[in-house]
């Protein structure tokens, strides 16, 4: 076999194991390692969300005068029973529950999958999934 269909082989087993790990973790578990994979690079938005409390709440809105923050919550889905804000692509607020956000989480398992496989070192992944990692490649 040539390097690359080795190094394709390889690939293919790691990310099998990453995803047996992510399967066994709680969905908050899994939704830090989302965090861990696309708080920097700010591809998945979903992973940007605040607890929605006053205290969260004034931080985000801080040097926004009544004006922007009426426009803010004109355009926005917004419920105070929910348990999280985030804001959308065109910056309004909406609000999600925790189900809500650990089902979106779960909606991008495959791209989650993918960053794991890319740095496992880079994850706290359990010794039993490293070292079958590790036999792999």
């Amino acid at each position: 076999m040539t390097k690359r269909l080795i190094r394709t082989a390889n690939n293919a087993a790691v990310e099998k194991i990453v995803r047996e790990w992510l399967d066994s973790v709680s969905d908050d578990e899994l939704l830090q390692v989302a965090r861990q994979c696309f708080s920097e690079d700010g591809s998945c938005d979903f992973v940007d969300v605040y607890d929605l409390d006053e205290s969260e709440l004034e931080m985000a809105l801080n040097g926004m005068n009544n004006i922007d923050v009426f426009n803010l919550g004109r355009n926005s889905n917004f419920n105070w029973t929910d348990d999280y804000f985030r804001f959308d692509g065109y910056g309004n607020i909406e609000t999600m529950t925790e189900s809500m956000l650990y089902n979106e989480c779960h909606e991008y398992i495959r791209d989650i999958v993918d960053c794991v496989a890319r740095d496992y070192e880079g994850f706290d992944i359990p010794s039993e999934y490293m070292e079958r990692i590790e036999g792999v490649l």
